[in-house]
């Protein structure tokens, strides 16, 4: 008997539908295509105001929903991939004395217990050894592992669904499989990246060689920990604590005017991504200027036009920030340019000789432009905003809901690349 909450048939090629507990809300997406990805469903249910602080409370209410999100979303398949929340990973990179006929497993069993302070058997483990990095004899290997019971829980949630899941991933390989295509050339493998995943309540900080993931860590600090320090600064409510940041802008040089009104800063770093669409379509378009170019301008290397579902070069930051009355971010920006600088030195540490050329910005809190601008001075590198799910081809009348596709949406980079993910159960 077919579960009803599926369409009859399914598409040609449909992934599975990949399911994202993550802090500002439960996404659930599933496309289709292999040479040419088509969107199938998708649909978001934000976390309520009073469970974003609350990481387990937050959690039971998506779990609860799920089988309604899922009934009502219009999926065409039972098999689902679901994503562990970073917030909720252990990862670190450890050195490692490799012994011939020794499996990895058997030295992460000895050696995890100690780092992560639990027995191993309650771990979910997997590894990835970083090629080239070794020093002093060592392998150098990035050790990721969540609570069994979370994974459990996970899996039961989508049983609970009627889905029958295929998979379970972690951020950083999700973020990085979005991106695939991208850098697919086999000159590609020589380009040293740098993705930021700006979530709400964490930052994934990873960096790739190519394809190769080769550094990856959690930074726990998000769009969530400037909404809590704007609540105590100004006593407001998280409602409105949002809404403040939104309102923070750029300077405009040499005034204490703005330089853009207020606003989440998406439309800025949108037109750049539209305008190079156009740019793919007719070379012509390439020539125009807009407004929004004294903000993101155009990456002039890569010839016509930005690559599709990226933006053009984000403009570094020249002046300081103007915050609402009463609120003050700069701790929190400071204490976030100094972890991800700390992760661009360790990369270097290993390859000394390699440097990251470029960065890639995604996640729910890269819509904010002030805060890629702010990015882009700090590191002082090509900076970019992927929005990969824009080159998903759509026809309009796929069933959506909670989500406008029509807009930027570099916070479901990580639903994408679990679509593209191999099934691991």
């Amino acid at each position: 008997m077919r579960y009803k909450g599926l369409r009859s048939l399914p598409a040609v090629g449909a992934a599975p539908i990949a399911i994202d507990f993550g802090a500002g809300g439960l996404k659930a997406l599933q496309i289709s295509g292999h040479d040419t990805r088509k969107l199938v469903a998708a649909s978001f249910l934000p976390t309520p105001d009073d469970l974003v602080e609350d990481a387990a409370g937050r959690l039971r209410f998506q779990i609860e929903q799920l089988p309604k999100l899922i009934r009502k979303g219009g999926f065409t398949t039972k098999r689902a991939v679901c994503l562990i929340p970073a917030s909720q990973m252990f990862c670190k990179h450890m050195q490692i004395q490799l012994s011939e006929g020794v499996e990895m497993a058997s030295m992460l069993k000895a050696l995890l217990p100690a780092q992560v302070g639990c027995e191993y058997e309650s771990l979910v483990c997997r590894s990835v050894e970083v090629p080239g990095g070794a020093r002093g004899g060592k392998s150098e290997v990035i050790c990721m592992a969540a609570s069994r019971d979370l994974v459990g829980r996970l899996m039961a949630a989508m049983k609970s669904a009627h889905l029958e899941p295929v998979g379970v991933h972690g951020p950083f390989q999700a973020v990085l499989r979005a991106f695939d295509d991208v850098n697919r050339r086999e000159e590609d493998a020589g380009k040293t990246t740098l993705y930021l995943d700006l979530g709400y309540a964490s930052t994934n900080v990873m960096i790739a060689h190519g394809t190769q993931l080769v550094f990856a860590r959690t930074v726990d600090l998000g769009g969530l920990h400037m909404d809590v320090a704007i609540m105590k600064q100004a006593h407001v409510g998280m409602t409105e604590a949002r809404a403040l940041r939104r309102q923070v802008v750029l300077e405009r040089a040499g005034s204490s005017e703005p330089a853009a009104e207020g606003g989440d800063g998406l439309a800025l770093l949108h037109a750049a991504i539209a305008r190079s669409k156009k740019v793919e379509a007719s070379a012509e378009d390439s020539q125009d200027k807009s407004t929004e170019e004294a903000v993101v301008a155009v990456d002039d290397r890569r010839g016509a036009g930005a690559t599709p579902g990226m933006s053009a070069d984000v403009q570094p930051a020249t002046t300081g920030l103007r915050y609402p009355q009463g609120v003050d971010l700069s701790e929190a920006l400071e204490i976030l340019a100094d972890e991800v600088c700390m992760s661009l030195r360790y990369h270097k540490s290993m390859f000394g000789g390699r440097n990251v050329e470029h960065a890639v910005l995604v996640g729910g809190e890269s819509r904010q432009a002030w805060l890629c601008q702010q990015l882009a001075r700090t590191l002082r590198i090509p900076v970019q905003v992927g929005d990969p799910i824009s080159r998903l081809s759509k026809t309009g009348s796929e069933p959506i809901a909670g989500v406008e596709f029509g807009k930027a949406q570099p916070g479901w980079t990580a639903a994408l690349g679990m679509c593209l993910s191999p099934t691991d159960l």
